[in-house]
Formats: C-alpha cells, structure tokens, sequence
C-alpha cells in the first residue's frame, strides 16, 4: 500500500510538477521532467493504495487523498457509475488501470482520496494517519453528468467519472491541486521476493511558477525541489520525511513506506550516454590522465567513471599508487534541454563545464554521497567538461 498527502500553506514558497514513466514523448537520456511520485509497493495483500491529504493553513483546509494509481481507458458509450455514501462516494470506471476511487470525507478540510485497480480498496491501517481524525462534518454531493463533486465548507473535491481523475478547488472554484489531465494514477504489476505487487506512480499538474520544499533533512544542498530528483530512502545521513510544502499553499504527505522517487524516477545513466568527445575533439570518450605525484603514468580514453562500488574490479584493481586522476574532453546530445548530472564521490574532486568551476568539495571515504548539477544542451551543441579526483582511497561515479 502507498499513500500521499498534500498540505496548503500560506508562508510556503515552493514548485514542481508530476509526470509519467515510459512515456513516448519522453526524450531519451535527457533528465528534464519536473516532479514525480513513484514506489515500489510489495504486500502479501492486495490492493495498493495511495493518499494525499491537502491542507491550508491560513485557509484551515486539509485535504487528504489515499490513491492505487492506474491509467484507464474509456470509450464515448461507456456507463458512468457511483455510489453515494454516508461520507463519501466510490466512483466505478472502466480501463486498464483503476477501476475505483473513492473520496471520503474525514472534516471539512480533509478528504480521503483511495483508488484502486483491484475489485475492493485495501483494509489495511496506515502507520502515518492517526485514527481518531475522522470528525463529525457537513458536507454534500453535487452530481454532474461527468463528474461529482465532494464538497465541505471548506474544500471542493472533484472526480471525473470517465477518467477518475481528481481535482481539488476552494469553494470560490480556484485551484488548489490537480492530477496530470486524464488520471495521473499508474500501476504496474510486478513481483518481488514472490510478493504480487504494483510499481505505483502518481502524477499532478504544477504551473511553472509553483515551488516545493520538505521531504525530510537531504544532503543534496538543494532547498526547492523544484526540478529536481530525490530518492526517498532513509540512509545514515538522511531523515526521510515523504511531506513536501507548496508556494500555492498546500503540501503533500507521501504515506508510503516503500523507497520512492520524487521527480523524475529514470535512474541516471553512465556517461556514455552521452555523446563524448576526447581532448584532442576525437569521438569515443573522455581523455583520462593518471599522475602518480606530478608525473602522468597512463593516458587512456574512457567512456564511463564509475569507481563507485567495493569489490568490483575497477575499484578493486585500482593502483595504490595514483595520486590523482584528469579526465577532460566535451560531450554533446541530440536531446535539447537541461541535462542532469550526478557524482557520487568520496575525497577531494573538482568539476568544471565549459571552463567554469562548479564543484571543488571534499567528502569522507567512508560515507560518500551524491552532488548534482545539470547543463542546459543544444541540439548538437559541444559543452567542455573536466573532471579532477585525488582518490586517497575513495570513490568516484559520474552519471548523467
């Protein structure tokens, strides 16, 4: 089961924006897609879930949405169905993806949002959401012939009966928060450790001038995750909170005690994907220099720099006896946008691209960690790239 919240505040100054996986207009190897929401969900019970909860503060409105993420196809003859309930209504359609969401209301500035590709929701208790929430409340149902509409003295909850898609507005109808037009809800069936399970990914809509914070204490140095990519898994060094803060007053709880990705959730590839190009502009690789003090030993060109894993023989067979490594060379893609970068790294290392330094950092050998920085590319465009690494007995992976 995965679950998610959304929270609105007043103070709050933050952006970002869901989108799918797999999709043909993705352009490949080119990290550009703003926010995502993506886990892996492995139970011994079905269904999945998901929940996210928005709130306002100076508003005083929560809303709180439990979604199982599916695509769905309808055609133009297909019956709309839904049952209104004491709190709440289960809306029924018909596709590939989910087959039921259910809206219930839980006070006038909390809605519980469940969807499910399953025949029934899942009864299991979340370890987030307190019990004792639920509270007395007025509240109606307006039906249209598309669409109904949860709606409290606070909050206006809207799902569509062709596509299951749910939207959230103030009761004066501005805009609060909406999935990704047509139902950002995605499953994918899988198993783990012979555990039927789903991939579970939720998609939203987000303006460009939309900030987030949150998700917990990172090491990133990044503040607005605007455009950026975060795994949510606790490690040593970071405190994973799945809560994100928005700039339009309204936050999200991921209720989900799987590792998830925010942003887009591609893993980043070896440099290779990238088109590299030597020192002296010949197509291949990178030029790598090895000193051992000031001498250079060994001129090689590499496609990849991937020192990143104990007992893998490039690290392993490393010589004891290099002091520090140059690579230098340029890259371009066919893929026009912002690229992303990451290194993973221990020791001393520097980066500069296009002659510009913009990493010089020291990290202790025994916790590396990831730094992320990304380059706007032109179709075809060459951009220089140099890379320094004392390697001491530390690590080194760069990714694009």
């Amino acid at each position: 089961m995965y679950q998610f919240y959304t929270v609105l505040k007043d103070n709050l100054y933050t952006s970002q924006t869901l989108e799918p996986l797999g999709l043909d207009n993705y352009i490949p190897n080119q990290r550009l897609f703003g926010l995502y929401l993506y886990a892996y969900d492995c139970r011994k019970f079905l269904p999945s879930t998901f929940n996210v909860n928005l709130k306002f503060v100076g508003m005083r409105l929560l809303v709180l949405a439990n979604i199982v993420f599916l695509a769905t196809l309808f055609s133009c003859s297909q019956k709309l169905s839904y049952d209104k309930l004491d709190d709440g209504v289960i809306v029924h359609v018909k596709g590939v993806q989910a087959r039921q969401i259910r809206l219930e209301v839980i006070s006038e500035n909390i809605i519980h949002v469940q969807a499910t590709p399953e025949d029934s929701f899942s009864t299991e208790k979340s370890l987030v959401v307190l019990p004792e929430s639920k509270q007395p409340t007025n509240w109606k149902l307006i039906e249209h012939d598309k669409d109904v509409v949860v709606a409290t003295p606070a909050l206006h909850a809207m799902v569509s009966l062709l596509t299951g898609e749910v939207s959230f507005t103030d009761t004066l109808g501005n805009p609060i928060l909406r999935e990704k037009q047509g139902g950002g809800k995605y499953f994918e069936s899988a198993k783990v450790e012979e555990l039927s399970c789903y991939h579970v990914r939720q998609v939203f809509e987000s303006p460009d001038d939309e900030a987030f914070y949150g998700l917990g204490g990172h090491q990133n140095g990044q503040m607005n995750y605007k455009g950026q990519d975060v795994e949510l898994a606790q490690h040593n060094i970071v405190d994973v909170i799945p809560f994100l803060y928005s700039s339009k007053n309204y936050g999200i709880l991921w209720d989900n005690y799987s590792i998830s990705k925010f942003g887009d959730p591609r893993d980043y590839l070896p440099l290779n994907s990238l088109k590299l190009f030597a020192a002296d502009g010949k197509e291949g690789g990178l030029t790598a220099s090895y000193y051992a003090g000031e001498k250079v030993v060994k001129n090689n060109v590499e496609d990849k720099i991937d020192y990143e894993f104990l007992e893998t023989p490039q690290v392993d067979s490393f010589p004891k006896n290099i002091t520090k490594v140059v690579w230098e060379g340029s890259f371009t893609s066919e893929a026009e946008g912002q690229h992303k970068f990451l290194v993973y790294a221990s020791s001393y290392f520097k980066v500069w691209v296009d002659d510009n330094l913009i990493m010089d950092k020291w990290r202790q050998n025994w916790n590396p960690w990831s730094n992320k920085f990304s380059v706007d590319v032109k179709k075809g465009e060459k951009h220089k790239l140099k890379i320094e690494w004392i390697p001491n007995g530390g690590y080194l992976a760069v990714k694009h």
